[in-house]
C-alpha cells in the first residue's frame, strides 16, 4: 500500500500557511489521492516506472503549469516520463490517480481484444468533459467520499478491490476512447512468440493448479481469438490443448521419477489438477500409448 513515488520535492514559492490537506485511498494496483494547499508551490515527483500518474486539477487560482505547459479546465494530465513531472500552482485542489501500468494495459487489451504498445516517454493530456471523463472523475471522487472500512495512518485508507477495478476499467475506456495512452498496433503485427511466452509463464506460475483461459489471455495480453491464433502459430495447437499436454508431460515426469517416486497415480493426477481419474488415464494413454498405472508399475519394478 505504499505510494509509488521514488522522489518528491515541494518548494513553497509564495506567502501563506504551509498546511496541506490530503486524503488517499490505496489499493494493490491503484491509488487515489486528493490534495489541497493554498500557497504557490512548485513540485517535482518521480513515479515508479511500473506505474503511471494521472493528475486532474479540480480548482486553482491563477495559472497552473504542468511540465512547462498551462493546464486548462477539465484536463487530465498523464505523466509517463522516467524523470517524473513538475507542477506549479496556487490554491490548488487536485485529484491524482496512480495506476499500475501492467494492470491498466491488461485491462485495455482485454476490453479491445488487441495487443498494445505503451508510449512510455511522453506526456499526454485528455479531456474530462466527455461522458467517460466525467465517469472517471466521479468514480475517483466517490471512492474518497465513501465509507472507509480500513483506516491507515496519515489520512489513508484501503481501497476496496471492487472500487479499484471499476476505476481502472473507467480509465482504460477513457484512454481508449481518446487514443492517448496506447498506440494500437495492427493485429497482424502481434508477436506470437512473445504472447505465448508470457502465457506460458502464467502456466508455470500457477502450477500445480491449472491456469484458466482468462488467466492466459491476461498474461499474454490478447483476447481469446488472438491467444488461440498465437498458440496455433507457435505450437500448432490451441492454448487449452497445450495446457493439457503440458500437465500430462508433468504427470509422466512424476510417474517416472526415480528419486522421489509417487505413491499412486491418483496422487499424481490430483496434484496436477485432474479431478477425474478416468479422464486423466484416457488422455495419458492417448499420448503415451499406455495407462499411467503401467508407467508407474514399470518404474517401481526398475527400482526394486
Amino acid at each position: 500500500l505504499d505510494v509509488p513515488v521514488l522522489e518528491q520535492e515541494m518548494v513553497q514559492l509564495g506567502r501563506g500557511d504551509a498546511s496541506f490537506e490530503s486524503v488517499m485511498a490505496c489499493g494493490r494496483d491503484c491509488i487515489v489521492h486528493e490534495m489541497q494547499f493554498a500557497p504557490r508551490y512548485a513540485a517535482h515527483l518521480v513515479v515508479d516506472p511500473t506505474w503511471c500518474m494521472f493528475l486532474a486539477p479540480i480548482a486553482w487560482r491563477g495559472d497552473f503549469i504542468f511540465n512547462g505547459r498551462e493546464v486548462g479546465l477539465n484536463e487530465l494530465m498523464i505523466s509517463c516520463r522516467p524523470d517524473g513531472y513538475a507542477s506549479l500552482g496556487q490554491e490548488r485542489h487536485t485529484l491524482a490517480i496512480g495506476l499500475r501500468r501492467a494492470r491498466l494495459q491488461a485491462v485495455c487489451e482485454a476490453l479491445s481484444g488487441s495487443a498494445h504498445a505503451a508510449q512510455r516517454d511522453l506526456d499526454h493530456r485528455v479531456t474530462l468533459a466527455s461522458p467517460m471523463g466525467r465517469a472517471v472523475r466521479a468514480t475517483a471522487l466517490g471512492i474518497l467520499r465513501g465509507p472507509a472500512e480500513f483506516i491507515l495512518p496519515n489520512g489513508r485508507f484501503v481501497l476496496p478491490e471492487a472500487a479499484e477495478a471499476e476505476l481502472i476499467t473507467a480509465m482504460a475506456l477513457l484512454l481508449m476512447e481518446q487514443d492517448v495512452w496506447t498506440t494500437f498496433r495492427d493485429p497482424g503485427t502481434v508477436d506470437a512468440i512473445a504472447v505465448v511466452r508470457r502465457a506460458k509463464r502464467m502456466i508455470d506460475a500457477r502450477n500445480p493448479q491449472p491456469a484458466t483461459l482468462a488467466d492466459l489471455c491476461a498474461a499474454g495480453g490478447v483476447g481469446k481469438a488472438w491467444l488461440h491464433k498465437c498458440f496455433v502459430e507457435v505450437h500448432g495447437i490451441s492454448p487449452m490443448a497445450y495446457l493439457r499436454a503440458q500437465r500430462l508431460s508433468c504427470a509422466r515426469e512424476r510417474l517416472l521419477d526415480t528419486v522421489d517416486p509417487p505413491r499412486s497415480v491418483k496422487d499424481v493426477s490430483l496434484s496436477l489438477g485432474f479431478a477425474n481419474g478416468g479422464r486423466f488415464a484416457a488422455a495419458y494413454a492417448a499420448i503415451y500409448g499406455e495407462p499411467p498405472a503401467a508407467t508407474l508399475t514399470r518404474n517401481s519394478a526398475a527400482q526394486a
